[in-house]
């Protein structure tokens, strides 16, 4: 029995959750949180997960959404977008496949950009991997998005790490999309 509680009333142990809802209106009324967006009410700077099952177009959708970026390409007539850089870090597609998906796209468009670049570069470990991956922002200029499909290849030690490792290496990584004003989406697998 909680110290609020009437004498000989007990309380329920959803209690606690009903006391803790909000209408929408009520939150309407709050502003709103500060986030730039790359596509609008879609695509937030800063560190983003897309995970499913294999061959359920995650690829497809990072790619599509990295044409965007890079062309100035609607998604729709509701998503205004920030245009810039787009870079597709990938091993588990060779770097011809996603730039032969990327082409597919673009073939009605006539659009052949610049700037959409592919790597598959992973390097040793973390520190190896992120101090190459920021040399590569550095050289490119102006990246908007970048995707790591699929994330593990480039986070080896993720595999193995505890949690509090998992959390130091996806707060760099978290920061580093902040501070560099871009969306850097990890892509990762479900087992079937």
């Amino acid at each position: 029995m909680s110290k609020s509680a009437s004498p000989g009333r007990v309380d329920h142990p959803g209690d606690k959750f009903l006391k803790s809802i909000v209408t929408l209106s009520e939150v309407a009324s709050q502003p709103a949180p500060s986030n730039r967006m790359l596509l609008a009410d879609l695509l937030p700077t800063g560190l983003i997960g897309m995970t499913g099952l294999p061959t359920s177009g995650k690829s497809n959708l990072a790619i599509f959404q990295s044409l965007g970026v890079c062309t100035g390409m609607q998604v729709g007539q509701m998503f205004p977008l920030q245009t810039g850089s787009a870079l597709y870090c990938t091993t588990e597609t060779s770097t011809h496949e996603i730039c032969s998906r990327a082409s597919a796209y673009l073939q009605n468009q006539r659009i052949l950009p610049r700037n959409f670049f592919v790597s598959a570069e992973t390097g040793e470990n973390f520190e190896d991997w992120l101090n190459g991956f920021e040399s590569l922002l550095d050289h490119l200029r102006d990246v908007k998005i970048a995707v790591l499909d699929p994330v593990v290849s480039f986070l080896r030690e993720l595999t193995h790490a505890n949690y509090a490792k998992q959390y130091l290496i996806f707060g760099r990584l978290r920061q580093l999309a902040k501070e560099r004003g871009m969306a850097l989406l990890l892509v990762s697998h479900c087992t079937k």
